[in-house]
């Protein structure tokens, strides 16, 4: 234990975001080299390759070097032999935008496989048609939050939504989804105006405003 705890990165988890140590092994993501990368909303509710497959999903598209298998009983025994990196998904609600109730309830465990080391293709023919992206619990279960650490993890930011696109839908642009850090809200609010109330309709609200 004392090697783990001399390694700089693991101990400033621990001091700053000790939940994503817990989330990682109790998703069991720490059983694969799993190639974590930091993605925004937009890209895990939207991209391809962050909608995971679920165990049957994943024999029927499992593949052997870029050979389908045709004996059913063959094909699941190399997958399992290959051992594809997953997750196991934790109970509870997801997608909380979408209902009132907290968020979609999820009540089983589910085993869930990272899609591009097991598809040939990410778009093509055999793969579940069955996305509702930002309505897809599947696409929140095997994501962790985590802040941005920051002079060798001495520092940590945890990011900040705008208040001025809190009505905004525009993902390219201002959207109430975007979330900055620190560094990068500065720049937002220098191209986009300070952030001010205004009652445009007869109702307060924030925005960005160019000009006073």
């Amino acid at each position: 234990m004392e090697l783990v705890n001399s390694v700089r990165q693991y101990t400033a988890m621990i001091e700053h975001c000790p939940n994503i140590i817990r989330a990682i092994v109790s998703i069991q993501a720490d059983a694969f080299d799993c190639d974590c990368r930091r993605v925004c909303y937009f890209c895990f509710t939207e991209r391809p390759e962050y909608f995971p497959l679920t165990s049957r999903e994943a024999y029927k598209l499992f593949t052997l070097n870029g050979k389908p298998q045709s004996n059913d009983k063959t094909s699941r025994k190399l997958f399992k032999l290959a051992k594809p990196p997953s997750v196991l998904s934790l109970p509870g609600r997801y997608c909380h935008a979408w209902t009132t109730r907290g968020g979609i309830l999820q009540s089983r465990r589910l085993r869930l496989y990272d899609r591009p080391a097991v598809a040939q293709s990410l778009t093509g023919s055999g793969l579940p048609q069955s996305d509702k992206t930002t309505r897809e619990p599947k696409r929140f279960m095997a994501i962790i939050s985590a802040p941005v650490l920051l002079n060798g993890g001495r520092q940590v930011d945890r990011g900040f939504f705008c208040l001025g696109c809190r009505d905004e839908t525009n993902a390219k642009t201002k959207h109430f989804r975007i979330k900055y850090t620190t560094e990068d809200l500065s720049g937002h609010i220098s191209n986009y105006g300070r952030v001010v109330e205004r009652m445009p309709k007869g109702y307060s609200r924030f925005m960005h405003a160019t000009k006073d």
